[in-house]
C-alpha cells in the first residue's frame, strides 16, 4: 500500500504483492507530495516508511485557457473576457492578445496584458480592453 498525503488530503493506492514499484498519477504541477509505503498481511500490517523528504512535480507550462468571450462592444473597443486557469506551478507573467481584421490572423496587432497583483482566485475572470 503506497500513500500520498498533500495539505488536508490522502490518498492510498494497492499495489500487488510481487510489484516493487508504483508510479501514482494524477498529481499538479509544482506541488510537493509526502509519501509512506506499508506492508499488507494475513494477520495485519507492517510498520510504514516513507522516503523522508517529499517529492515535487516539476512545474509545467500554464494550463490551456478557456476561449475568450466577447463581454462589450463599443465604438472603437472591444473587451474580451476569460477565466484565470491553472498555472501548473509556474507563476503566468502575462497574457499574449493578437487581433485583426484578418480571420487567418496573417497581419496581427499584438499586445501583452500584465497580469494584475489584485488576482487570488483562480476563477476570477480577466479583462483585456482592446483599444
Amino acid at each position: 500500500r503506497a500513500t500520498a498525503q498533500v495539505g488536508s488530503w490522502q490518498r492510498e493506492v494497492w499495489v500487488p504483492a510481487e510489484a516493487r514499484e508504483v508510479m501514482v498519477g494524477d498529481l499538479q504541477p509544482g506541488c510537493s507530495y509526502n509519501f509512506s509505503v506499508s506492508s499488507q498481511g494475513a494477520f495485519g500490517a507492517a510498520s510504514t516508511f516513507s522516503p523522508g523528504a517529499p517529492a515535487t512535480c516539476p512545474p509545467a507550462r500554464p494550463a490551456e485557457l478557456v476561449p475568450p468571450m466577447v463581454e462589450a462592444e463599443g465604438p472603437g473597443a472591444v473587451t474580451l473576457v476569460w477565466p484565470l486557469g491553472r498555472n501548473n506551478g509556474s507563476p503566468l507573467l502575462h497574457f499574449h492578445v493578437r487581433y485583426s481584421e484578418d480571420p487567418d490572423m496573417a497581419q496581427a496587432y499584438e499586445i501583452a496584458v500584465p497580469l494584475p497583483s489584485r488576482i487570488k482566485h483562480p476563477t476570477e475572470k480577466l479583462y483585456a480592453p482592446l483599444l
